[in-house]
C-alpha cells in the first residue's frame, strides 16, 4: 500500500515556522527541511516503509488547533495554534501525525469522506462544519449555558457594554455611524428581530426610534428587560415560528419603518438548509416578519462574509492571504452566499440596494484581515411590494 501527498496539501512559513497544511482540513504540522524534502521527493507515493526511512532525521510536530470557539467566533478559523509545545516526532511516528493530520493519504475516497456530514454529535471520524467544530468545545468544556458562553464573549456580563474590542471597534462603531450619517429613525417604528440582550436595540433607540426587540432566548429578553425599562423600547421573548406569527399578527396597524437582523439571517438562512430551497417553516417565519415592513421600508442586515470570514488566514500580518477552498458546496462554511441571501429574500418583495464592510482602524491581526478582505457584510434591502 501506498501513501501520498494530497493535493490540497500548501507548504508555507508561519512565524519563523515551516508548516505544512492541508488548506481543506484545517490541519497542519511543522517540519524541517528534511521532512519537506522527504514530501517532495515521495509526493506521489511510497510505502510505510519507504517514508519512516526517510523521516527517520526528520522532525515535525502538530500545530493543529483542537478546542475550535475557545478564542471566541472571530478569530483566525485556520486551526493554526503553534503554542501547542507538543512532542517532537521523527520516523515512525513523524509518519503517523502527518497520515493523521491528512497531509499524507493512502485513499481518494477514503479523504473526502472525511468531509462529508456526520451522522451524530459523536461521530468524530468527520471534520464537521463550523456549528459542530464550536459544539465540540462546548461539549468538551461541559458548557450548559451555551448562550452565556457567547453572550460573554462579546458583551459584558451584565450586558450593558461591548467588550471584545474586535466587535467593538468594527461592528458597533460602523453601526452608530451609519445611523447617524444615513438614518433619520426619530419617530420611526423598528423591529430589531433576534436583538440579543438589547445592547443594539438601544442604540438604534437612541437615535430616536421606537424599537421593539424581539428574541427565542428567555435569559437575554430578562438582561434587556433589567437593563432598558424604557416606554420607546420593548422586548419580547418568542421561543418558536408560531409565537413569532401570533406577535406579528398583532402588529398589523402599526407596521415597522425597519427591520434590523445582525448577527441572525446567516443562521436563518444556513447554507446547508436552504441549498435546497427554504423551508415551509422557514418561509413561515420570514413571511410573518416581511409582511409588517412598510412599503419603501428598509431590511438591515450584518452578518459574517461567507467567502472571507472562515476562509485560510496565511500570509504576514500586514499582508494576508485568503485561501478559500468552497463556495457552492461547502462543507465547513454554513453562511449563505450572498446570491442565496438576494434570491431568498426577493420573495418578499425585498431587493438589494446597498452592500457594504466594515473597517476597522485597529492595526491587530483580526482587523488586518478584515480590511483587506471582509468579516462581516452590512446589507440593506428596500420593500418593493
Amino acid at each position: 500500500m501506498k501513501f501520498f501527498v494530497i493535493t490540497d496539501v500548501l507548504i508555507h512559513f508561519r512565524d519563523e515556522n515551516l508548516l505544512v497544511s492541508n488548506t481543506r482540513s484545517r490541519e497542519h504540522v511543522t517540519l524541517c527541511s528534511v521532512g519537506i524534502e522527504a514530501l517532495s521527493r515521495l509526493y506521489l507515493g511510497a510505502t510505510k516503509e519507504e517514508w519512516m526511512e526517510s523521516l527517520v532525521n526528520a522532525e515535525g510536530s502538530d500545530a493543529t488547533e483542537t478546542s475550535f470557539g475557545e478564542k471566541g467566533l472571530h478569530t483566525d478559523p485556520s486551526f493554526i495554534d503553534l503554542s501547542l509545545k507538543n512532542e517532537i516526532y521523527s520516523g515512525e511516528k513523524l509518519f503517523e501525525l502527518l497520515f493523521k493530520r491528512h497531509i499524507l493519504v493512502k485513499d481518494y475516497d477514503e479523504y473526502f469522506d472525511f468531509f462529508n456530514p456526520r451522522r451524530s454529535i459523536f461521530d468524530f471520524e468527520k471534520m464537521g462544519n463550523f456549528h459542530e467544530k464550536v459544539g465540540d468545545y462546548l461539549i468538551k468544556k461541559r458548557e450548559e449555558k451555551k448562550w452565556e458562553w457567547w453572550h460573554n464573549q462579546k458583551f459584558s456580563k451584565d450586558g450593558k457594554e461591548v467588550t471584545n474590542l474586535f466587535y467593538k471597534t468594527v461592528q458597533e462603531k460602523f453601526i452608530r455611524d451609519y445611523l447617524k450619517k444615513n438614518f433619520d429613525l426619530k419617530t420611526k417604528n423598528v423591529l430589531d428581530f433576534g436583538c440579543g440582550n438589547g445592547y443594539f436595540s438601544n442604540i438604534i433607540r437612541e437615535s430616536g426610534a421606537e424599537v421593539l426587540g424581539v428574541d427565542n432566548n428567555q435569559s437575554l429578553i430578562d438582561i434587556a428587560r433589567k437593563n432598558y425599562s424604557l416606554a420607546d423600547l420593548s422586548f419580547v421573548f418568542c421561543e418558536d415560528t408560531n409565537s413569532v406569527i401570533n406577535l406579528m399578527s398583532k402588529t398589523n396597524d402599526n407596521k415597522f419603518d425597519y427591520i434590523i437582523m445582525q448577527d441572525v439571517l446567516s443562521l436563518i438562512l444556513d447554507h446547508n438548509i436552504i441549498k435546497n430551497g427554504v423551508s415551509f417553516e422557514i418561509d413561515r417565519l420570514l413571511e410573518s416578519i416581511f409582511s409588517n415592513l412598510k412599503p419603501n421600508g428598509l431590511f438591515v442586515c450584518v452578518d459574517p462574509n461567507p467567502i472571507f470570514w472562515l476562509a485560510l488566514r496565511l500570509g504576514s500580518k500586514k499582508h494576508p492571504i485568503s485561501i478559500v477552498t468552497e463556495y457552492r458546496h461547502k462543507k465547513f462554511n454554513t453562511t449563505p452566499n450572498q446570491y442565496e441571501v438576494v434570491n431568498a429574500l426577493s420573495k418578499y418583495g425585498l431587493g438589494l440596494v446597498s452592500w457594504e464592510h466594515p473597517r476597522s482602524d485597529r492595526e491587530t491581526d483580526n482587523d488586518f484581515w478584515n480590511n483587506c478582505y471582509a468579516i462581516w457584510d452590512f446589507m440593506i434591502f428596500r420593500k418593493y411590494a
